[in-house]
């Protein structure tokens, strides 16, 4: 059994979406192992966002609706599954995670969003490890809906060789240059080859191929 607390102040400037947000907030955690590799959790946040407009152009109008004081207070379940031989340097096991969280206890924001997991490592031959991954998320809008609580893909963590939460709806679907929405629909698939680079340096190395997008309410899932 296991509690967690946490309590922080956050100055951020996305200069790239032309807004700051400042934010101060906690969030406490529960979380039970009920079998083995299994384990539930439950994890409630309270945040208070202040948004700021630091370039007219660049601020798409969904956070412009935003500007001033936003209040979220969410309650997140969550069911994960972990068989992993290693937290880092993985060679057999999986991670299957499912998440849902609900904003709308009080505050401004409220959605719905839906999260789900799943990884595969196989030891294959000599040093090498193959490692398979899928992520699929959903939100649905309750009411007023952050920018930053949509999905956005890109970095290293999901989409290698993109920018940073460069793949987003725009504004205007016929300008590229029109402001980053966030989607309402994500999918996300991973492919990677891992071998060791020293094993005294605790270094991995890694050939991948990632694919994956964003996508509106409407939109067909196309990779």
């Amino acid at each position: 059994l296991a509690a967690g607390a946490n309590v922080y102040k956050w100055d951020q400037e996305y200069d790239d979406y032309g807004y700051g947000k400042d934010s101060d907030g906690s969030a406490f955690s529960l979380s039970s192992r009920v079998r083995r590799h299994t384990s539930v959790t439950g994890r409630y946040l309270f945040d208070v966002s202040d948004i700021t407009i630091t370039d007219e152009e660049e601020a798409s109008q969904t956070i412009k609706d935003l500007r001033g004081e936003n209040v979220t207070s969410s309650l997140t379940s969550i069911l994960r599954y972990d068989s992993r031989d290693h937290p880092f340097h993985t060679t057999r096991g999986a991670v299957h995670e499912v998440s849902v969280e609900y904003a709308g206890l009080g505050g401004d924001i409220e959605f719905i969003k839906y999260q789900g997991e799943t990884g595969y490592y196989v030891p294959l031959f000599w040093v090498f490890t193959g490692h398979g991954r899928a992520a699929a998320g959903y939100i649905d809008e309750t009411g007023k809906t952050p920018d930053w609580e949509r999905f956005f893909l890109g970095g290293i963590s999901t989409l290698r060789g993109v920018k940073p939460k460069d793949i987003s709806p725009r504004e205007d679907p016929n300008d590229p240059d029109s402001p980053l929405l966030g989607g309402e629909k994500m999918i996300l698939f991973s492919a990677e080859l891992l071998f060791p680079i020293g094993q005294d340096w605790g270094l991995q190395g890694v050939f991948f191929m990632d694919a994956g997008d964003i996508y509106l309410p409407g939109e067909d899932y196309d990779l």
